[in-house]
């Protein structure tokens, strides 16, 4: 497997972006976004359930485009 993400900053110094580091950062800015647009402080599972909410409901509606568009249903 290859990848075309650079490993290396362009002065020559290895990159510090991990995984881990883009996972607590989109965390971060999930737990800030909530709490602006909720009011208070929400826990880890919420907001997980939340976004499985919302994925799930924006997969619907693909699908239903999908269907519109090929005529198949329930593939």
């Amino acid at each position: 497997m290859t990848t075309d993400a650079p490993t290396h900053l362009p002065d020559g110094r290895p990159s510090e972006l991990t995984l881990l580091g883009l996972v607590q950062h989109l965390a971060e800015c999930e737990r800030n976004w909530f709490q602006r647009v909720v009011g208070v402080e929400v826990s880890m599972r919420w907001v997980l359930i939340h976004m499985i909410e919302e994925y799930a409901r924006h997969n619907g509606h693909a699908d239903i485009l999908r269907e519109c568009i090929d005529g198949v249903t329930g593939a």
